[in-house]
């Protein structure tokens, strides 16, 4: 079974990473969805960007990890996120998976 790995922020701002065992991009996005709708909505953050930290205005004056988080929190919309993913989910599967 193909091993998939992924990189994230938690609500810290601190990475965190994991690893997915699935046969297909299918199974990969099943295992993927179920383990999001499974968390706390609002402990969910946008990923940032290196380029996203280097382009603020004081980024020299600020330690990274503080600017990651910073621009973390300023992107993300908890309440839209936990709404979201309290949604019925609709599978579209087009061609051959």
């Amino acid at each position: 079974m193909p091993v998939y790995s992924y990189k994230a922020l938690n609500a810290e701002g601190s990475a965190e990473a994991g690893v997915i065992d699935a046969d297909t991009p299918r199974e990969q996005l099943d295992i993927a969805l179920k383990e999001v709708c499974q968390k706390d909505g609002a402990s969910l953050r946008t990923p940032v960007s290196d380029r996203a930290v280097s382009e603020l205005k004081f980024s020299e004056c600020l330690p990274p990890s503080l600017a990651v988080k910073v621009l973390s929190e300023r992107m993300t919309d908890a309440p839209a996120t936990v709404k979201t993913l309290g949604r019925a989910m609709k599978h579209t599967v087009m061609g051959t998976p």
